[in-house]
């Protein structure tokens, strides 16, 4: 019997989050051989399934193309006892955040943070020490961000609420009020505490939906 009359095997890893194996640049499936389906308007591999297989495809990603987490910098910055904060809109929902942005590939940790905070406030800073860092992870698996903040003081440029997607305010807020404002995730305590520290903490993980940090237990 020639191998492609063997019926392919059925392996628990395939699922609507968990694609199967192929070569990430043919987009063939190492199980079964076959190409995966390809939506022509995107002209990408993108919401269909494997033909032979029946492994399910990733939204806007090749078959078995592996995901990875995105990496988000921000910024604790201090001034006059009042902290940075950055009002983002989501779902008709406001709430806070510590400004920052994604990594972009080819640029530093720094490089990033410094553009990030320019683009969104028009301040020049000069990025300090790293104080946290927390994973962001959807509920639903189709998201994760690595966050990393670093403490930064501002060196120049004037206050001015960038054009940045959920940006609708950036303002300085009393430290005194930050444990009354809803800062998402749950970070209020957890900012004044790290500016204290002279050590970097992994705060643990956040679902992104409701709103809590959470740490494995040991």
């Amino acid at each position: 019997m020639r191998p492609s009359q063997h019926p392919a095997p059925r392996s628990r890893h395939i699922g609507a989050h968990t694609p199967c194996r192929t070569h990430p640049e043919t987009g063939i499936c190492r199980r079964c051989g076959a190409r995966g389906s390809r939506n022509r308007s995107r002209d990408r591999m993108d919401r269909g399934r494997v033909p032979r297989c029946g492994g399910r495809l990733m939204p806007g990603r090749r078959h078995g193309q592996k995901r990875r987490p995105q990496i988000r910098v921000a910024a604790v910055i201090v001034r006059k006892g009042e902290i940075l904060l950055a009002r983002h809109e989501r779902n008709g929902k406001r709430y806070w955040v510590l400004p920052g942005g994604g990594v972009e590939y080819g640029e530093s940790l720094e490089e990033a943070l410094a553009r990030e905070i320019f683009e969104e406030a028009h301040f020049k800073i000069r990025v300090g020490r790293m104080l946290f860092l927390y994973d962001s992870i959807r509920y639903d698996g189709r998201r994760h961000v690595v966050n990393i903040c670093f403490a930064a003081r501002i060196t120049g440029g004037a206050l001015k609420v960038g054009r940045e997607g959920r940006l609708v305010d950036i303002r300085f807020v009393p430290l005194k009020r930050l444990s009354r404002i809803r800062v998402c995730p749950n970070l209020s305590q957890e900012i004044l505490r790290q500016i204290r520290k002279a050590d970097p903490a992994y705060l643990g993980c956040s679902s992104g939906d409701d709103n809590v940090l959470r740490q494995n237990s040991s």
